[in-house]
């Protein structure tokens, strides 16, 4: 995973509750719908382990420098201040969301039950 490349990741449940929102308000224009934190891709990863209780040692730290691809921007951080003043959110916590992703699936997959 890249040490080097950061996001603000959101919950797909997130993203919906949000766009119903601005639907049923009227809002119009652009916005960035993300998580107000901004994260690596390999702390991310760690982070998705640690709070689904997955072993770690799977994920490796490197750099996108060291591979030879496509151009990619390092920093695709989202700021969110505009879509949390217009819905009136106080925070979209990354830890939250992943929270919530975990819920999910221990609900409706079995298979993740042993992660309780």
């Amino acid at each position: 995973m890249f040490k080097d490349v950061y996001f603000s990741p959101i919950y797909v449940k997130s993203l919906i509750k949000i766009i119903l929102k601005l639907i049923i308000n009227d809002e119009c224009g652009t916005f960035n719908i993300s998580c107000d934190n901004r994260i690596s891709k390999y702390k991310f990863a760690i982070l998705v382990a640690n709070i689904f209780k997955l072993d770690k040692s799977y994920i490796k730290s490197v750099s996108l420098n060291n591979f030879k691809m496509v151009k990619r921007p390092k920093n695709m951080y989202l700021i969110n201040k505009k879509i949390k003043q217009k819905l009136n959110f106080k925070k979209i916590d990354i830890i939250d969301e992943i929270v919530s992703l975990k819920k999910y699936y221990l609900k409706n997959f079995k298979i993740f039950n042993k992660y309780q």
